[in-house]
């Protein structure tokens, strides 16, 4: 708009203006002027760095004083082998090194590790509810639980889904068929035995979601226990039965809820084994990080405890390998 106003002047006074602007955006732009008059702080280059432009003082001594993450970045490219991957809560200066680093907000499969890292150590997130229905024994060929109520926020999400024959545990197949809508891709996670992760629906809660099993063939069954988190207060669930002929329908089960406590030692194990069954050879974690970072103080004071070895450190940073 400012260069169409000019370009409507006379020519003598459009020549001024012109010279005039882009002295001011000259002088405004230098990087000792930004900070008197943007206190936001945006990226700008501090002061003019001739001596590493012109090489004086090597490119890597000039990046690794002054962008601490230059160095987080070579400590990797160091010590973590080539081909191998690391996990990140947060982002890595990636032009810096080779190695291939997962960032927990950047991919679904970087959301799924936080997530089971994060169970061990925040109270919500662990297997903390357990939600009982029991029927009558009857031949199911399969079940299916749907979700009836609503939330803005809240998701839906499952640990564990146990099934029982009388008070006999029923052990999962290979051979069920695991269902679920939304994210259908994770519902395994449901039923592989680890505490530590969870089916998500990834969604906010609304009518209709379902987490179905299909069996090839009919299993006497009485009972379903989910284990589940209790970052999900407005969860209502409805379960349903197929019968031997492929009949849906509600089975008249009793519903209760009660408190668990997990076992959160043998969790943090588990859940860096999930990141070794993923790929995931290394951890990063900054003890100064915040958000995602609320795990580094944890697996700092105990690696052990956690199925990793500090292998390097730069500050607060703290690279780990899985064993």
């Amino acid at each position: 708009a400012m260069a169409l106003a000019i370009w409507q002047a006379p020519r003598g006074v459009a020549a001024g203006l012109s010279i005039l602007l882009i002295g001011a955006h000259a002088i405004g732009c230098w990087p000792s002027v930004i900070s008197r008059w943007n206190h936001k702080q945006p990226w700008a280059l501090k002061g003019a760095p001739w001596q590493a432009a012109l090489r004086i003082e090597p490119e890597e001594q000039y990046l690794g004083r002054v962008l601490p993450e230059y160095n987080v970045a070579r400590m990797i490219e160091r010590v973590v082998p080539a081909g191998a991957r690391v996990f990140s809560p947060d982002a890595v200066s990636d032009a810096y090194t080779s190695r291939e680093v997962i960032v927990s907000y950047q991919s679904a499969l970087g959301e799924t590790l936080m997530d089971d890292l994060l169970t061990p150590v925040l109270h919500d997130f662990g297997p903390v509810w357990s939600i009982r229905f029991e029927w009558p024994p009857r031949e199911l060929a399969g079940l299916r639980l749907v979700e009836t109520g609503s939330d803005e926020v809240e998701q839906w999400s499952i640990h564990e889904v146990l099934l029982f024959a009388g008070a006999s545990y029923v052990v999962p197949k290979p051979d069920w068929l695991l269902r679920s809508r939304p994210n259908g891709w994770d519902a395994a996670l449901a039923t592989d035995g680890n505490p530590a992760t969870r089916w998500r629906s990834w969604w906010p809660l609304y009518p209709g979601m379902q987490y179905q099993v299909d069996f090839p063939k009919p299993l006497r069954l009485s009972a379903v226990e989910l284990h589940c988190s209790s970052d999900q207060e407005q969860l209502r669930l409805r379960l349903e039965g197929r019968d031997p002929q492929g009949r849906w329908e509600d089975l008249p089960a009793s519903m209760r809820r009660s408190d668990r406590e997990p076992q959160r030692e043998e969790m943090k194990r588990l859940a860096a084994g999930e990141l070794k069954r993923q790929g995931v050879g290394y951890l990063l974690t900054d003890l100064e990080g915040g958000g995602m970072n609320v795990i580094a103080p944890d697996i700092a004071n105990n690696p052990a405890s956690w199925g990793v070895e500090q292998v390097a450190a730069y500050g607060p940073v703290r690279l780990y390998r899985i064993d």
